[in-house]
């Protein structure tokens, strides 16, 4: 009778060695998914922020576009050293890093429409008369 349990394959314990392999692989890749759904989510959360930075040039480029625009508007044309702003085009800030670049829209005594765009990111001004 000891013959017939050793070889019955309900009694045999090298009939589950694969089992602990396979129990291995599927929590190594439930543990594989979480923490690639982690690290989606990370950067998900992190690229706004890498964007403030960006976000402030272009606003300080579009301040300096319409300050210089309602200084020659208030005085007199040339009294001040800012750039020559072509109506609707991009171009280099002078006062700003490079690679800061400003444009300056003008309807004479309606509006002035100033932006700066840096890396991107584009943020604008607008005032009413």
């Amino acid at each position: 009778m000891y013959s017939y349990i050793r070889k019955n394959s309900y009694f045999r314990s090298d009939n589950q060695s694969g089992i602990a392999l396979l129990m291995t692989i599927l929590i190594l890749s439930g543990v594989l998914a979480i923490g690639i759904g982690v690290a989606t989510l990370a950067r998900l959360e992190l690229e706004p922020t890498r964007e403030i930075g960006n976000s402030s040039q272009a606003l300080t480029a579009a301040k300096s576009a319409m300050e210089c625009q309602l200084k020659e508007e208030r005085f007199s044309v040339g009294v001040f050293d800012c750039p020559l702003l072509t109506n609707g085009n991009w171009q280099p800030c002078l006062t700003l890093p490079a690679g800061v670049e400003c444009k300056l829209s003008v309807i004479p005594d309606i509006s002035i429409k100033a932006a700066g765009r840096y890396k991107g990111v584009t943020r604008s001004l607008e005032i009413t008369f």
